[in-house]
């Protein structure tokens, strides 16, 4: 008997998290694979990130177009109304025996919701986190609710799933499978950079990722701001912006930092970027800034000095190589001055050997046991 695994996958974020996974269960042939991808991905309004997975998986078995056609939070809703509809149908007509989800954006309760009806399990990578600047954490914890194995990347956040009533065998400290994707990767030069982006990166460079944050939008302008201001005072070192999260008024800060980079050559905004061409950014810049995710996670195994700004990762486990300021403009310049003078120290809580194996181990042992039927556990 071959079992039926679905992979959904709705970001650019989820991605890094799912292909170490995917690549583990395609060795057996008693799975049989599927991965679909939905929301922002193929939305040419927020870089048609579809091409950049599309690289690393060579089949998509479903391509779900439900993208918001605007920045608005009508157009959202819509949009993942499309996506329970596109996912319902596809369960049933394949009706796969188990699905994996991943993370904490909204579009991926799509998958969570249309799976509910059809009694498939769920099995969630990366619960348990706090993010208490973004809506992230409030959908991350209802996936949690939704799904009966969890997969989480550190002891503290399994506690936080015990304390929501999880039964703890349900649960593995398996680390970030992002991180493997990062061991034995072959990060880019600051030669091929050059050539590939047509910009100086031999000369110093700040690095900038920088997402809305969602629990407080109406000062995305003010925040956006004031890094920029905070930014033009480092006359020193080139800067890199990549693109923001497709959250409601990224938009609002993609046109603010192009508007910058326009005034300035030492200033160079990316809006498509391949995994390692990212992480390869972050291995060679002088310190990163903004509010990602991955100056939290991937920052400490890639080596790299990290200024958090503001309450968007407010929650998680923060590495020591990681300054975290508030969002004025003299809270971000007096990070970065002292940033400059830490030394380096790079223990990542995250990480953990072979987390996609792991993960695969745990899943094994789990088949075809009746994981289905919760229980509330009471602390």
């Amino acid at each position: 008997m071959k079992y039926k695994i679905c992979f959904a996958l709705t970001s650019r974020a989820d991605f890094s998290l799912a292909y170490p996974v995917i690549n583990q269960f395609k060795r057996n042939s008693k799975f049989k694979v599927s991965v679909i991808s939905s929301g922002y991905l193929s939305g040419k309004l927020y870089g048609k990130k579809i091409d950049l997975i599309k690289k690393k998986i060579k089949k998509i078995d479903l391509e779900i177009k439900n993208y918001p056609s605007e920045d608005t939070a009508l157009s959202i809703t819509h949009s993942l109304s499309e996506g329970i509809i596109e996912f319902s149908k596809y369960f049933e007509k394949f009706k796969p025996d188990y699905l994996f989800v991943f993370a904490d954006k909204f579009e991926m309760l799509c998958p969570v919701i249309s799976s509910v009806q059809y009694k498939i399990p769920i099995c969630h990578v990366e619960g348990g986190d706090l993010t208490e600047g973004a809506l992230d954490d409030n959908i991350r914890h209802a996936i949690t609710k939704f799904s009966h194995l969890h997969f989480v990347s550190t002891k503290e956040y399994k506690k936080r799933l015990i304390q929501l009533g999880e039964e703890p065998w349900r649960i593995l400290v398996s680390g970030s499978p992002s991180l493997d994707l990062i061991q034995g990767m072959k990060f880019l030069r600051k030669s091929d950079l050059n050539q590939k982006f047509n910009f100086d990166f031999e000369k110093e460079f700040i690095l900038c990722t920088f997402h809305p944050v969602t629990n407080d939008l109406d000062n995305t302008n003010k925040y956006i701001e004031n890094l920029i201001n905070s930014l033009k005072k480092q006359n020193k070192s080139n800067i890199i912006f990549t693109s923001p999260n497709a959250d409601l008024t990224s938009s609002k800060i993609k046109q603010k930092i192009k508007n910058f980079s326009k005034k300035f050559s030492n200033i160079k905004y990316l809006d498509k970027l391949e995994y390692n061409e990212y992480l390869s950014l972050m291995r060679h810049c002088k310190f990163m800034i903004g509010n990602s995710s991955s100056g939290i996670i991937e920052s400490a195994t890639v080596k790299t000095k990290v200024v958090n700004i503001g309450n968007r990762q407010k929650g998680r486990v923060i590495p020591k190589n990681v300054i975290t300021c508030g969002y004025s403009e003299n809270e971000i310049l007096h990070a970065i001055s002292k940033i400059k003078k830490i030394k380096k120290k790079f223990n990542n809580p995250y990480f953990k050997k072979n987390v996609s194996k792991k993960i695969y181990d745990f899943f094994i042992r789990k088949l075809n046991k009746d994981i289905v039927n919760k229980k509330f556990v009471d602390i």
